[in-house]
């Protein structure tokens, strides 16, 4: 009796099946791996499809991202404007900008157009103006342009960042955005993750397989 029961133990490499075969013990864990790759795969893909409405009898389907595409241009602003482009961080921006060497620049060179040495020479009383009185002249103007600069940049980027609304202005335009647009945004930017995400099901579910032969049955 002994040897009949041996006869029908299964070996430590076979799997029993459903029907009372023997399987790989493969299969299990190459099962589980599909299953969650696909699992996975299928998840993040509803995330954008369909990206119209599809109805199923009483159900409508449409991919949560689309679906939800006012509710992710709103938040995507508010963490724009918070995180990245807040109105001290714009106003640092500006006037981190050179722009007293602009201005200063500029002023030069509207001097030298409208007043330079030889133009002086053509305005009566004037004409014997002296070169170096030029020089003076021009050093004088370019230092209370310089002095004022400063201020004057210091109010243009705090007037520039209270009143440009970067989170309205980054709202309306990922509103503007094609459902298309949005999905190649979104891709861009997390595409490797989302190729990691489907493998962790593939291993995870691989795993699960693999526990399974170490249960007992």
């Amino acid at each position: 009796m002994s040897d009949g029961s041996a006869g029908h133990r299964l070996s430590p490499r076979a799997h029993p099946t459903l029907l009372g075969g023997a399987v790989s013990p493969w299969l299990l864990p190459a099962t589980g791996a599909f299953i969650g790759w696909i699992t996975n795969k299928l998840a993040l893909t509803l995330l954008f499809r369909p990206r119209e409405p599809v109805r199923i009898g009483p159900w409508r389907l449409q991919g949560i991202i689309p679906a939800r595409r006012q509710r992710l241009a709103a938040a995507i602003a508010r963490t724009v404007q918070r995180d990245l482009l807040s109105e001290e961080k714009v106003a640092q921006l500006i006037a981190e900008v050179d722009l007293r060497g602009e201005v200063e620049r500029a002023v030069e060179r509207a001097i030298d157009q409208r007043i330079d040495g030889e133009r002086l020479h053509t305005i009566p009383l004037v004409g014997r103006v002296s070169a170096r009185f030029y020089q003076e002249l021009k050093r004088r103007v370019m230092a209370a342009v310089a002095n004022r600069a400063h201020d004057y940049q210091q109010r243009v980027a705090h007037q520039i960042a209270t009143r440009v609304d970067v989170e309205e202005l980054v709202r309306a335009r990922v509103e503007e955005m094609e459902t298309h647009q949005v999905e190649e945004l979104l891709l861009g930017i997390l595409r490797d993750e989302f190729r990691y995400l489907e493998w962790m099901g593939a291993i995870l579910g691989g795993l699960i397989g693999a526990l399974q032969l170490l249960l007992p049955h």
